[in-house]
C-alpha cells in the first residue's frame, strides 16, 4: 500500500512525464520528417504537401532553424482565448460539447474538494480509530479518510449532511449544464448550413408486396402518405460483396502502380512470385502480372455490380427517403407511419458520412436476436475479465509481488524501486490489460446492426462504462479488500468481517490514486505526442510505401475515440463522487487531470485559429480531438450528451448507496436512514432533466424547421434540392459510376390526390399492350371484362390486367355515388375505361396510329384548376412490344384506329386525326354534359395554326335525333366579340364516339372557343341543345393557358411564357387588359378570364406566351355595381415594375391609371454589400424625403440627380458629419401625388417620381444603388410604410374591397378606405412587401405609420393578440429587421394612444417623449416625467424590452419643425406644446433670439443625452421654418446654403458632437438595458432632493456613475471611464449647483453649458472647473440652460 511519500513521488514522475511529452510534441512537430504525423488531415484534404527545405539534405529530415525552437511554446496563451462561438464553427459542436464534459468536472468536483477538506478531512483525521485496529495495513493517507472515524460516532452526521450538500450541488452543475448544451445544439441545428440529413429520413422494415420491388413500393407508400411532400428516395443494396471486390482491386492497382514506377527508374521489368505473400510459386513479369489480374477485378465487379442492380434481391428491405422540407422529413421521422408498430419504422438518417453501410443489409428482425446475443456475451467477458483484475490487485502491492516473485525481494526492498513500483505499477498493469478491451467492444456494437458510426460509438461507450464500472470500480475495491486482507479474514471472528470489509473499501483510494497520476496525468500529455502513430508511420515509411498512395495511407490520421474516452471521463467523475465523503484526499488528484484535460483541449482545440502551421487539436481526449490530425467521422450536434448525463446520474447513485452501505457498518444504522430520501431524489432529478431536455437530443423542432425552410425559400427560390439530394445517399462504390433512374417529380401527380401505383405505371404496361392488341374488336374487350368479372383468378388473365380491371371499378363505382369527386378523377379513369371501342389492325399500320400519352390534362372541381403534361412519342404497333417503357409515372393509352367502314371515310378521318401527332403543347379538357356523357377537348399548335379536337362519347341521344352539331364562336371580352359562327357536324368514329377537328388561323388567337352541341333530326333542323353540366356553354382557351395561381402578380417561366395571378374573391369575372404601348389610352388585347378555366378558388390566373409584344398591363372586375366599377383598369397589387400614371377618362381624370409594366425586375449587383445588423441601442436616425432632400438648387446637383435617389447618395458625407448611422425615408412607394407619401397607391415598387430618368427602372436601380452605398458607409436604411390605408384608387380599391377594405371604414379614423390588415389575404399581401424590400433592396427595418390601426380586426374591433403584428415578429425573413410603430394618423394628423403588443421585437416612436419634454422646457411639466423619459420610458418599455425600444423625438415632419417650435405658440397651436419664447413669430430682439436658441439647444441635448435612440428630422440641423404651420405640405425642401450659416454651423456641429459622445459613453449613454438604480443619483433645487410632483420645480440634476464591473469587462476600455453629472434648469432664474465629489484621481470637466455663446458652449475635450467650498466643486447655472460635465483622469 503507497504511503504519502510514494504518492508524492509518483505524483512528481507523472508531472514530469506530462511535461516531457509536452516538450517532445513541441519539438518533434518541427521537423520536417514528422509532417505527415502531425498535420495528415492537410495532405489528405490537398492543402499541403511535403515540405522542401533548401541547403543540406539533412534539412529535409530535421529543423535546423533555431529560431522556431525558442519560440515553440508562444502559441500557448493565445489558444487559449479562442472564444467558444468560432469554436464551434471551427471544430463543430461535438469538439465543444466534449470540452465541456472536462469543464463540468471542473464544475463539480473543486466546490466538492473545498467543502470536503474544510469540513471532512479534520473530522477524519482526528478520529484515530485506524491505530486502534490490530493488524491492519494503512498509511497516512488512509488516516484522512472516513475509515478513521469511530464506529457509531456522531461524527457521520457530518457525511450524512455533507452527502446532502455535494448531491444538490451535482444537480444544480447538471441542470445547468444540460440546459446551455440543449440551447447550444438547438442553435446550432437552427443555424446550421443545409445539409442532406436535414431533408432525409432512414425507413427500415419495410414489408414485402408480391407485386412490387422494394423501391417500388417505398415510392407507392410515400406517395400516398406524403403526397405533398415526398421528393425522392433511394433504396440500399446489399453491395458488400461488391466493396470488398473494389477494396481488392485498389490494393492491386498500388502494387500495380509501385512496380510500374520502379520500371520507369531502372528500365528492367520486375518480377513478382505469384504464391503466398510473393514469397512461392512461380516468377512473372509483376506488370503483366497484375494488370492481368486486375483487369480480372474488373470484369468480376462489373458482373457483380450488375448482379446487384438488376436482382431485386439485392435491395434490402430499407431506403433513404428525402422530402421537400426540413418540416415534412422531421414529421416523418417523429412519427408512426403505419398502424403496426413493427413496419415502416422511421429514424433521422445519419449524415451520409456517418452510415455504416455494411449493417443496412441486416435484416430488422435479426438485430433483436443479435443485441441479446451480444448482451449475454458482454456478461462472459465482464465475469472473465475479473481474472486479472484480481490477478493486478494481487500485484498491486509489495507483498503480493514478493509471494509472486521471492527472487525479486532484495530488489524491491530498496526504497527508490518500492516507491516507483508502489506510484507505477497497479496503474500500469490495468491499463495493459484493457488495451484490446475497445476494440472487442466495439467490434460487438458492429454484430448488434446500428446503422451510423456515432450510434455504435455511443453503444460501444456504454459497454465500456458498464465494463469500468462493473471491473475496474467495483472489482478493484471488492477483490483488492479480499487479498489484502486475506490474512486477518482467516483469523478473525465472522462478526468482524463486516467491519473490516467497511473499514478497507475506503482506503482503495490509495490504488484509484497511481491509477489516476498514470492514465489521467501522464496519459493525457502523451496523447498529443501521438507515439504509436509516429513510430508506425516511419516504419511503414521505411519498409512498407511503395506508392504516393502507400504514403497516404501510412498516414494515420484517425478520429478520437468518443466510445473510449468518455467513459474514462466517467470514471473519474465516479471516484470523485464516491470519494468525496469517503476519501476526500482523492479529489485532488482528479481536480488535477480535469485541469490537465481541459487546459490541453482549449489550447489545442484553438491552436489552428492563430497559428495555420501548428498542430491543429480541438480537444486531446474528444470526439473532434485533432481538426488537422484527425480526420472527422461526423458531427451529431452534441447529441451523446443524454449518454453523459445518464451516467453521472448513475455515478451519484453509486456514491449514495455505497456511502448508506458504509454507514451501516459503523453501528449508525438509524442514522443512515436519514440517507434513503437521496436516490429517490436523483431518480426524480434524472426523470425531470429528462422530461425537460432529452426532446432537443432526439427530436427536431417543427417551429424550427419551419423557419429554416421560409428563410431558404425566401433566399434561394431556385434550389433544386433534387438535384442537391441526389448522390447523398448512395453507397459509395456507386458513386461515381452509376447514375440511378431516381424517381422524378410531376406536376399533374402532386396535385392529384389519387395516386396511380407503380404497378400500374410499370409492370402493367406490358401485359396491358398484349391484353390489347389481342382484343381486336368492342367484343373482345367485354368478355375480358366479364372474364375477370366472373373468374378473377383466370389464368388466362394476367394478374397484372386483372387488379386494374377491379381497381378501376371499383373506383369507378365509388365516385359515382360521390359525384363531387368523379370530375375531379374523371381523366384518369377515361385513359384507362374510354380505351376505344375498336382494335387494331397488326396487319395495316398505315391506317392506325398508337400514342403513348404520358400524362393527362385534368380539371378538378374541387381546386379548379388545369394542370398540363407533354405529348409523349408516338409509336406504330409494331413497335409497341419493343418499345414500350414509358417513364414511371400515369400511363394514359389512347387508340385512334380505322373504324369498321369504307376506306374513304377511314382515310377522311385520319386525315384530321393525323395532324394530332404534329401538335405542341397539347392541353387537354374534359366536360360534362347536362345529359349525361363526357366531351373532351385537346388544343394544340402546329407551325401555323392552331387545332382544336373535341371528341363526344357515350352522349345518351333520343332515337329521333340523327346528328350532332357543334355551334360556337370565338371570343375575347365584352368588347371584343368575334364574329365567326360556327356550325360543323361530328363525325362517327363509333356508335357511341363522335369526333370533330377544327383548324384556327394565328391571328385569331388567343381567344376562347365557346360551344353548345345541338342535337338534330331530319324534321327539325335547330334541334335541342345540349350544355355542359355547369349549365354553360363549353369554354376552352386558344392561345394562350390557364395559368397557375402562385406566386401572385406577374411570374416569368422557363420558357420565357408569362403568368398572371390576382386575388378577388367576389369579382364576377375580370378581364386582363394588355397595352402594347405605353402611351395608349386603350388596350391592346382584353382576356375576360373565365371563371372556370382561369380561376382557382378566389385567384384568378392567366399564362400568355412570350411571342407577344405587349409592355404593360391591368384588371378590370366585373361584378355588383356598387362595389366593382367595370370600365376601372386596375393596377395588380403585386406588380414590382410600374409604368406612368394616365387619367382613367371615364372618371373625367380625376383618378391615375397605374400600370404594370411586363419586365422582369432588373438585375444588380450587389456583390461586397452587406446587412450591417447595427445593435438598437447604436442607432443614430436621420429622417428624411427623398425628393425635399436634395431637389434644391442650393444642393447643387444636376436637374436629373437632384430629388432622387442618387441625390440622397451625393450627400452622404453630411449624414456622416452629424454622426448619423441610420436614415429614415418617408414612404417611397408610389403615392398619391397631390396628397403626398402617406397615401399609398402599391406597395411593392418605388416611385418613379425618385428615378432619375422618371422611370421605373431607374428608379429601382437608383435606390439599390443609393442602399449599396449607404451600408458601405456604414449606414442603414429603414422604410416608413403605410398599410393602414391607400389613397383614392389605389392598387386595391375596385379590386375586391369586401375583402381588402373595411366595409365602414374605421370608427375613431377618417379613412374610409382603411385597409382590413388583418384579413389573411392583405396580411399577406404585406408580408410579401416587406420580404420584398428586405430581400431585393435590402432594406434594414420599417417604421409602420398609424400603427394603431394594425391591431383592428375584421369588423374594426382592438385585438389583443393582431395576426399581422405578430406574424411580422416571427417572420424569419423579417428576423434581423428593426420594425418600429408609429401611432401618428395621416387622416386626423394626431398621434394616438395605445399600448402596442410588442412580442420583444417591437419598437415604438415614443411620443410621451415629445411631449414631457415640450411640457417641461416651456415650463409646465412635472420633474417625474422628465425623469422617466431621461431614463428610457421605463413606464412604456419595461416589459422585457428596454430602452434601446424608445425612439425618441422633438420634431418630426408633421407639426412644427424644431426653430418654430420656439418660435410659435398661438391658439391655433395648442396641441403642439410649443413655446415662443415671448414673441410671435420673426423677431428682431436679441433676448427673444438667444432664448429661442438656447431653448434649441436644449432639445438637442436632452435628446441626445436621454435613453433610447435620438431620431432627428430633415431640416431641423440648420433651423428649417415653415412660417408656423403644423400641415405636412407645408414642409420646404431642405436648403443647403443655409447649413453655412452661424446657426447652421454651430448646431450641426454640436449635433455632431452629441453624437461622438454617445459612441464614446455608450456604457452610459447607449444602453440596451436600464441603468442600475445604484448607478444613478438624483438633485434637486439647492442639493435637496428633487420635488418630483411638485409643479414650482423646475431643476433637475442627474449623476450617472460609471458601471466599474462593466468597465473592466469592456476589452474596448483602454482605461476607466468616469461618471456624467447632468443638470437642466427649466426655470427662469438662475441655479448653483455643487457637484458630487468625483472618482478618486479625477476631477469634473464642462462638456456642455447651454448658455455659453458659441463655441463656447460645448467642448469635446472638456474645461476643467476648479474646486471651490472646501473641495467641493460649485457652478452656477443660467435660466432655461443645460449643463453637462465628465469626471476625467487627472492630467487628461
Amino acid at each position: 500500500m503507497a504511503d504519502l511519500r510514494e504518492i508524492s513521488v509518483s505524483a512528481a514522475l507523472n508531472l514530469l512525464s506530462a511535461f516531457a511529452f509536452l516538450v517532445a510534441f513541441a519539438i518533434l512537430r518541427l521537423q520536417p520528417i514528422n509532417d505527415r504525423v502531425y498535420f495528415p488531415k492537410w495532405y489528405l484534404k490537398g492543402a499541403r504537401s511535403s515540405p522542401s527545405r533548401s541547403g543540406p539534405s539533412v534539412n529535409k529530415f530535421v529543423n535546423l532553424d533555431w529560431r522556431t525552437y525558442s519560440r515553440f511554446l508562444n502559441w500557448m496563451p493565445a489558444a487559449l482565448r479562442m472564444p467558444e462561438p468560432e469554436l464551434i464553427d471551427h471544430a463543430g459542436l461535438d469538439s465543444v460539447v466534449y470540452i465541456r464534459i472536462y469543464l463540468l468536472g471542473l464544475k463539480i468536483i473543486v466546490p466538492l474538494a473545498i467543502l470536503a477538506f474544510l469540513v471532512l478531512v479534520p473530522v477524519h483525521w482526528t478520529g484515530d480509530t485506524l491505530e486502534d485496529i490490530r493488524n491492519l495495513t494503512f498509511s497516512d493517507i488512509d488516516k484522512l479518510s472516513i475509515s478513521n472515524v469511530p464506529d457509531g460516532s456522531k461524527r457521520f452526521w457530518a457525511h450524512i449532511v455533507m452527502s446532502y450538500v455535494f448531491t444538490l450541488w451535482t444537480f444544480y452543475v447538471l441542470y445547468v449544464e444540460y440546459k446551455a448544451v440543449a440551447a447550444m445544439r438547438l442553435k446550432y441545428l437552427a443555424s446550421e448550413i443545409r445539409c442532406p440529413d436535414q431533408f432525409t429520413v432512414l425507413v427500415r422494415n419495410i414489408p414485402p408486396d408480391p407485386d412490387e420491388s422494394v423501391s417500388e413500393h417505398i415510392e407507392h407508400f410515400f406517395r400516398v402518405n406524403h403526397p405533398d411532400f415526398y421528393l425522392t428516395h433511394q433504396a440500399v443494396y446489399n453491395a458488400n460483396k461488391l466493396a470488398k471486390l473494389v477494396e481488392e482491386k485498389k490494393s492491386l492497382q498500388n502494387w500495380y502502380t509501385y512496380y510500374l514506377n520502379k520500371y520507369e527508374r531502372t528500365s528492367k521489368s520486375p518480377t513478382v512470385r505469384t504464391g503466398f505473400c510473393g514469397l512461392f510459386g512461380k516468377k512473372v513479369d509483376a506488370i503483366d502480372y497484375y494488370s492481368s489480374e486486375i483487369q480480372k477485378l474488373i470484369e468480376a465487379e462489373a458482373s457483380e455490380r450488375e448482379k446487384v442492380l438488376s436482382d431485386p434481391e439485392a435491395i434490402v428491405p430499407a431506403a433513404f427517403v428525402s422530402f421537400k422540407s426540413r418540416w415534412s422529413a422531421a414529421v416523418c421521422a417523429q412519427t408512426q407511419l403505419s398502424h403496426d408498430p413493427t413496419i415502416w419504422l422511421t429514424e433521422w438518417a445519419p449524415e451520409p458520412r456517418d452510415v455504416y453501410w455494411s449493417n443496412l443489409t441486416i435484416p430488422y428482425f435479426d438485430l433483436t436476436i443479435r443485441r441479446l446475443l451480444m448482451a449475454v456475451a458482454l456478461f462472459f467477458l465482464i465475469s472473465f475479465f475479473m481474472i486479472p483484475i484480481a490477478f493486478v490487485q494481487s500485484l498491486a502491492n509489495i507483498d503480493g509481488i514478493e509471494k509472486v516473485f521471492p527472487f525479486l525481494r532484495r530488489l524491491i526492498e530498496k526504497e527508490s524501486v518500492k516507491s516507483v513500483i508502489q506510484g507505477f505499477l497497479p496503474g500500469i498493469i490495468l491499463k495493459i490489460f484493457l488495451i484490446l478491451l475497445p476494440t472487442i467492444l466495439m467490434t460487438m456494437s458492429k454484430i448488434e446492426g446500428f446503422p451510423s458510426i456515432s450510434s455504435l460509438d455511443r453503444r460501444s461507450a456504454g459497454k465500456y462504462h458498464l465494463f469500468l464500472l462493473v471491473n475496474v470500480f467495483l472489482g478493484s475495491i471488492i477483490t483488492g479488500a479480499a487479498f489484502q486482507q486475506l490474512k486477518i479474514f482467516l483469523h478473525q471472528p465472522p462478526t468482524e468481517i463486516p467491519k473490516t470489509v467497511g473499514v478497507s473499501i475506503p482506503m482503495k483510494a490509495t490504488f484509484f490514486i497511481t491509477y489516476i497520476m498514470v492514465d489521467g496525468w501522464a496519459g493525457v500529455a502523451a496523447e498529443i505526442l501521438r507515439l504509436v502513430p509516429l513510430i508506425i508511420f516511419h516504419l511503414k515509411n521505411t519498409f512498407l510505401v511503395k506508392t504516393e498512395q502507400d504514403r497516404e495511407q501510412a498516414m494515420d490520421p484517425g478520429c478520437l475515440n468518443f466510445a473510449t474516452y468518455e467513459p474514462r471521463i466517467q470514471l473519474y467523475f465516479l471516484l470523485g463522487l464516491v470519494y468525496s465523503a469517503v476519501t476526500p484526499v482523492l479529489l485532488p488528484f482528479i481536480i488535477v487531470f480535469f485541469a490537465f484535460a481541459y487546459v490541453y483541449e482549449a489550447l489545442l482545440a484553438s491552436l489552428s485559429w492563430h497559428n495555420a502551421h501548428l498542430f491543429l487539436v480541438c480537444n486531446v481526449v474528444s470526439c473532434r480531438k485533432v481538426i488537422n490530425v484527425y480526420d472527422q467521422k461526423y458531427e451529431s450536434g452534441g447529441s451523446f450528451w443524454p449518454d453523459v448525463h445518464q451516467r453521472l446520474i448513475i455515478g451519484l447513485l453509486i456514491s449514495q448507496l455505497l456511502l448508506m452501505g458504509l454507514l451501516s457498518t459503523k453501528n449508525i444504522e438509524k442514522s443512515t436512514i436519514a440517507l434513503i430520501p437521496l436516490p429517490i431524489l436523483t431518480i426524480w432529478f434524472h426523470l425531470y432533466c429528462k422530461g425537460r431536455f432529452e426532446s432537443a437530443f432526439v427530436r427536431f423542432p417543427l417551429q424550427d424547421a419551419m423557419i429554416k425552410d421560409t428563410l431558404e425559400r425566401a433566399t434561394e427560390p431556385n434550389l433544386n434540392l433534387k438535384e442537391y439530394l441526389k448522390d447523398s445517399y448512395m453507397h459509395p462504390v456507386f458513386k461515381g459510376r452509376v447514375h440511378f433512374e431516381s424517381p422524378q417529380m410531376v406536376s399533374d401527380e402532386e396535385s392529384n390526390t389519387l395516386v396511380m401505383t407503380t404497378r400500374i405505371n410499370i409492370r402493367i404496361q406490358q401485359d396491358f399492350c398484349i391484353v390489347l392488341l389481342k382484343c381486336s374488336h368492342k367484343d373482345d374487350w367485354n368478355k375480358l371484362l366479364i372474364n375477370v368479372h366472373k373468374n378473377p383468378n383466370a389464368k388466362a388473365i394476367p394478374s397484372s390486367v386483372r387488379k386494374i380491371v377491379l381497381l378501376v371499378k371499383i373506383l369507378f363505382r365509388y365516385l359515382v355515388q360521390n359525384h363531387f369527386l368523379l370530375q375531379a378523377y374523371m381523366p384518369t379513369f377515361c385513359s384507362f375505361l374510354a380505351i376505344g371501342p375498336r382494335g387494331l389492325n397488326l396487319g395495316a399500320t398505315e391506317s392506325s396510329k398508337f400514342s403513348v400519352v404520358t400524362g393527362y390534362l385534368c380539371k378538378c372541381k374541387m381546386g379548379q384548376s388545369l394542370q398540363r403534361i407533354d405529348v409523349g412519342r408516338k409509336l406504330l404497333p409494331g413497335e409497341i412490344v419493343q418499345n414500350a417503357t414509358p417513364p414511371p409515372w400515369s400511363l394514359d393509352l389512347r387508340c385512334f384506329a380505322t373504324p369498321r367502314v369504307s376506306v374513304e371515310q377511314t382515310e377522311q378521318s385520319f386525315t384530321k386525326t393525323s395532324q394530332v401527332d404534329e401538335l405542341k403543347k397539347l392541353s387537354t379538357f374534359l366536360f360534362s354534359t347536362e345529359i349525361g356523357g363526357q366531351v373532351k377537348v385537346f388544343v394544340g399548335k402546329t407551325s401555323a395554326k392552331y387545332v382544336v379536337d373535341i371528341e363526344v362519347s357515350s352522349l345518351q341521344l333520343s332515337s329521333d335525333d340523327r346528328q350532332l352539331v357543334l355551334s360556337g364562336g370565338l371570343y375575347r371580352s365584352d368588347r371584343d366579340i368575334k364574329n365567326m359562327i360556327i356550325k360543323t357536324p361530328f363525325i362517327a368514329r363509333s356508335s357511341s364516339e363522335l369526333a370533330l377537328e377544327l383548324e384556327f388561323e394565328a391571328k385569331e388567337v388567343p381567344c376562347y372557343f365557346s360551344f353548345l352541341l345541338k342535337a338534330s333530326s331530319g324534321a327539325n333542323s335547330n334541334g335541342s341543345e345540349i350544355r355542359s353540366q355547369r349549365k354553360s356553354s363549353f369554354c376552352v382557351p386558344i392561345g394562350f393557358d390557364q395559368g397557375y395561381p402562385a406566386p401572385l402578380g406577374l411570374s416569368f417561366s422557363a420558357d420565357g411564357s408569362m403568368n398572371f395571378a390576382v386575388y378577388s374573391r367576389n369579382a364576377e369575372s375580370l378581364v386582363l387588359c394588355l397595352y402594347d404601348d405605353k402611351a395608349s389610352e386603350k388596350p391592346a388585347l382584353e382576356l375576360d378570364l373565365d371563371p372556370v378555366v382561369n380561376r382557382t378558388g378566389d385567384i384568378w390566373h392567366v399564362s400568355i406566351e412570350s411571342a407577344w409584344t405587349f409592355v404593360s398591363y391591368g384588371y378590370r372586375c366585373k361584378g355588383n355595381k356598387d362595389t366593382f366599377h367595370a370600365e376601372r383598369v386596375l393596377l395588380d397589387p403585386y406588380s414590382k415594375i410600374i409604368g406612368s400614371s394616365t387619367p382613367n377618362h371615364h372618371e373625367s381624370g380625376l383618378l391615375l391609371k397605374h400600370l404594370g409594366r411586363l419586365l422582369k425586375e432588373p438585375a444588380f449587383d450587389w456583390s461586397g454589400d452587406v446587412f450591417l445588423n447595427i445593435a438598437l441601442e447604436k442607432l443614430v436616425v436621420y429622417r428624411l424625403n427623398v425628393m425635399q432632400f436634395t431637389e434644391d438648387k442650393s444642393s447643387k446637383l444636376p436637374a436629373d440627380v437632384g430629388g432622387t435617389f442618387s441625390g440622397v447618395t451625393e450627400k452622404i458625407q453630411h449624414l456622416k458629419d452629424l454622426g448619423i448611422n441610420a436614415v429614415l425615408l418617408e414612404p417611397i412607394c408610389t403615392f398619391d401625388e397631390q396628397k403626398g407619401p402617406y397615401f399609398p397607391c402599391h406597395f411593392f415598387s418605388p416611385t418613379n417620381l425618385y428615378g432619375p430618368s422618371n422611370g421605373s427602372i431607374s428608379a429601382i436601380n437608383s435606390m439599390k444603388g443609393m442602399v449599396k452605398n449607404l451600408h458601405a458607409n456604414g449606414i442603414e436604411i429603414f422604410l416608413e410604410v403605410v398599410f393602414t390605408h391607400t389613397a383614392v384608387g389605389g392598387a386595391l380599391q375596385g379590386l375586391d374591397d369586401l375583402s381588402y377594405y373595411h366595409k365602414n371604414g374605421i370608427e375613431d379614423s377618417g379613412a374610409r378606405n382603411a385597409l382590413n390588415c388583418n384579413h389573411p389575404v392583405v396580411q399577406q399581401l404585406i408580408l410579401d412587401s416587406l420580404r420584398h424590400w428586405v430581400t431585393e433592396f435590402h432594406i434594414d427595418g420599417f417604421c409602420f405609420i398609424n400603427a394603431t390601426c394594425l391591431l383592428r380586426g375584421f369588423h374594426g374591433e382592438h385585438l389583443s393578440r393582431p395576426p399581422l403584428v405578430e406574424a411580422i415578429a416571427f417572420d424569419p425573413v423579417l428576423s434581423m429587421a428593426k420594425i418600429i410603430a408609429d401611432c401618428w394618423d395621416p387622416y386626423d394628423m394626431i398621434q394616438k394612444k395605445m399600448h402596442f403588443p410588442h412580442w420583444k421585437k417591437w419598437a415604438e416612436m415614443n411620443t410621451k417623449f415629445c411631449t414631457d419634454i415640450r411640457n417641461f422646457l416651456r415650463g409646465e411639466g412635472a420633474l417625474s416625467s422628465l425623469a422617466t423619459r431621461l431614463c428610457g420610458s421605463g413606464d412604456i418599455f419595461s416589459d422585457g424590452r428596454g430602452p434601446a425600444f424608445s425612439f425618441n423625438f422633438v420634431a418630426k415632419n408633421f407639426g412644427l419643425p424644431l426653430v418654430d417650435l420656439v418660435s410659435f405658440s398661438n391658439a391655433e397651436l395648442a396641441s403642439e406644446i410649443s413655446w415662443n419664447c415671448g414673441e410671435e413669430g420673426p423677431t428682431s430682439k436679441t433676448a427673444v433670439l438667444e432664448r429661442r436658441l438656447k431653448q434649441i439647444r436644449n432639445f438637442v441635448f436632452i435628446l441626445y443625452i436621454s435613453q433610447g435612440i435620438p431620431v432627428l428630422n430633415m431640416g431641423d440641423e440648420y433651423g428649417q421654418s415653415s412660417s408656423g404651420s403644423p400641415s405636412y405640405g407645408s414642409r420646404k425642401h431642405l436648403d443647403w446654403n443655409a447649413m453655412t450659416t452661424g446657426f447652421g454651423i454651430q448646431t450641426t456641429k454640436f449635433i455632431s458632437f452629441l453624437s461622438s459622445l454617445r459612441k464614446r459613453r455608450s456604457d452610459l449613454l447607449q444602453k440596451r438595458n436600464f441603468l442600475k438604480e445604484e448607478n444613478i443619483e438624483w438633485r434637486g433645487s439647492n442639493q435637496s432632493p428633487p420635488g418630483w410632483e411638485d409643479p414650482s420645480c423646475k431643476f433637475l440634476a442627474m449623476t450617472l456613475k460609471a458601471d466599474e464591473a462593466e468597465d473592466q469587462l469592456n476589452s474596448e476600455a483602454s482605461k476607466l471611464k468616469g461618471d456624467l453629472y447632468i443638470a437642466i434648469n427649466g426655470a427662469d432664474k438662475a441655479e448653483t449647483i455643487i457637484l458630487p465629489p468625483p472618482p478618486e484621481g479625477m476631477t469634473w470637466c464642462r462638456l456642455v453649458n447651454t448658455a455659453l455663446p458659441y463655441p463656447g458652449f460645448f467642448s469635446v475635450d472638456g474645461k476643467p472647473v476648479r474646486e471651490q467650498l472646501m473641495g467641493l466643486v460649485a457652478y452656477e447655472m443660467k435660466s432655461r440652460s443645460c449643463t453637462l460635465f465628465e469626471a476625467c483622469n487627472d492630467g487628461s
